[in-house]
């Protein structure tokens, strides 16, 4: 008899990777989404797909399988403006995974997979941060994913009490999650450069991570058969380059006249990001969302990440540079509208 995965987030970056490979392996795949049955590509792949609104408290008293692995991809980013979407961002970032894990314990689920972020770290290093590195997120997003991982450890303690069989539960913390399919970082980034908008801070040297979400998927394989402890947390990552060498291929291909199209000392660029979140607080706007503080601290000094723990299991990245640009390339060619050209 095959195995089951139940992917939540069906319908996005991670989820739709993600199912893409283990049916490929010949699992039984069960996407859900708000919108799963109406997305061409989980329709394409031939898996069972539930429409289901992740936001409703009530929405897993209905769900009656007994998949052996469940995915959480789901995840709420933005934009936060006014209390509805912060309480929207809160509970489906960190409230739903430990409703989720209570419902795979009572469904005999063996192994429970979480997607949080390195964005719970919060700091900057010169080395590559490793995993017990205490947390220090510093806005809306990431303090909720934070929050996510202790709900979920909080919810194992409780529900250790021998009556239901208790999944072993991974929390997997990516970087930037690039590749096909892409809603978020490719179309904002590559976007601001097609368009003459995208600029550089500092020297453009800081280093960046990536992770492609079939190398997620790869991760979560691995695990599956390798994880010993009951629960545990996983950096992941798929390679790192700067500034520079990631968008200067980019600005080449597509013939953008001039890269970087402006340039902007760290003191100024974090001036004006200030100036930008005052504005759009009084305006009611997403204060994280575009230019700000953090986002100008984190181009121009970038970070990397300590992925030894997972490659000591056997993890070995098989998405590098070059197959990332293949695929952004490959989307802003198919979905010119989404980049904004």
């Amino acid at each position: 008899m095959g195995k089951t995965i139940l992917i939540t987030g069906a319908s996005g970056l991670t989820g739709s990777h993600v199912a893409e490979y283990f049916a490929e392996k010949g699992w039984e795949v069960i996407g859900i989404s708000r919108h799963a049955s109406n997305d061409p590509f989980l329709s394409s792949l031939g898996i069972q797909t539930i429409d289901l609104d992740l936001s409703d408290p009530d929405c897993l008293d209905h769900l009656d399988f007994t998949p052996d692995v469940v995915l959480n991809a789901a995840a709420y980013l933005g934009p936060i403006e006014g209390e509805k979407s912060l309480e929207l961002m809160r509970f489906l970032n960190a409230i739903f995974p430990s409703m989720l894990l209570r419902w795979s314990s009572m469904h005999q689920v063996q192994s429970f997979f979480h997607v949080s972020s390195v964005a719970v770290y919060g700091q900057f290093l010169n080395a590559p941060i490793p995993e017990s590195l205490e947390p220090k997120p510093q806005y809306p997003y990431a303090k909720a994913k934070w929050l996510g991982e202790q709900l979920l450890l909080e919810e194992y303690k409780m529900i250790s009490d021998g009556s239901h069989l208790i999944p072993k539960i991974s929390i997997l913390r990516p970087p930037y999650i690039v590749g096909k399919r892409d809603r978020n970082f490719a179309p904002e980034f590559i976007g601001r450069l097609l368009n003459g908008r995208l600029p550089q801070i500092g020297n453009g040297n800081a280093t960046f991570s990536f992770v492609h979400p079939k190398d997620i998927a790869q991760a979560i394989e691995i695990l599956i058969n390798n994880q010993t402890a009951n629960h545990d947390t996983y950096n992941i990552v798929s390679f790192a380059m700067s500034f520079k060498d990631f968008f200067t291929p980019f600005a080449t291909y597509f013939q953008v006249k001039r890269f970087p199209q402006f340039h902007l000392p760290y003191r100024v660029a974090w001036t004006a990001g200030l100036l930008v979140e005052i504005g759009k607080k009084i305006v009611g706007k997403d204060p994280t969302r575009g230019l700000s503080r953090y986002r100008v601290k984190t181009i121009a000094k970038g970070r990397n990440y300590d992925c030894s723990k997972l490659t000591s299991l056997g993890y070995s990245p098989k998405y590098d540079y070059s197959k990332v640009f293949d695929e952004i390339v490959e989307d802003v060619e198919e979905n010119p509208d989404k980049y904004g050209t």
